[in-house]
């Protein structure tokens, strides 16, 4: 009885990150900025998710990750198509460059290939997404598109530097884990 409530307990944080992981990603058609901006918060605490609930599913999340990316994506490339036409241009494009990549990594496993691909898809949706909404009169040409892509790649060549080539990501996770201890809660 007591192995079967550990296990229950134990697949209860992998339920949860997949039911976050999905509602937030659905929530993208209605609301696209507010459902991705919701989908890289669940992407972010998955696994303090799996710790908090003992759930350490190592390599075989990395599937599952992947694949609520990818629907993540998907979802994002769908409302894509109402941008207007340049927008949509880029977006597929990177869209396609992140996909590349992905498939490039699952085949060889070197992590250095997300800084070479890294997902600028991501920041270009966000920022063309509260373009339309909130700056509709915001003037988006060829001209500055190449600008606004370079100011919104840093951060994120940043980001995948730290999470996939520094070694540095396993620093802030495992301070994370400590102030997650400081409200009660057992971590392994």
């Amino acid at each position: 009885l007591l192995y079967s409530i550990h296990i229950s307990f134990f697949m209860l944080g992998l339920w949860i990150v997949i039911f976050t992981r999905v509602i937030s990603a659905v929530l993208i058609l209605r609301f696209p900025v507010l459902g991705y901006l919701l989908s890289i918060f669940f992407d972010l605490t998955d696994l303090w998710i799996f710790e908090i609930f003992n759930s350490t599913f190592g390599v075989h999340y990395h599937i599952i990750d992947k694949i609520l990316d990818m629907l993540m994506f998907i979802f994002a490339f769908i409302v894509s198509r109402k941008f207007d036409i340049l927008s949509k241009n880029i977006i597929r494009g990177l869209f396609i460059w992140r996909i590349i990549g992905t498939i490039i990594f699952e085949v060889t496993k070197v992590r250095w290939i997300f800084f070479i691909f890294a997902n600028i898809f991501e920041n270009f949706y966000l920022f063309t997404a509260i373009r339309i909404k909130h700056f509709p009169k915001f003037s988006f040409t060829k001209k500055n598109a190449w600008w606004i892509l370079i100011l919104l790649a840093i951060p994120k060549l940043y980001h995948e530097w730290f999470l996939h080539i520094s070694g540095k990501d396993m620093l802030v996770y495992q301070w994370t884990l400590r102030q997650i201890e400081k409200f009660g809660l057992r971590v392994q």
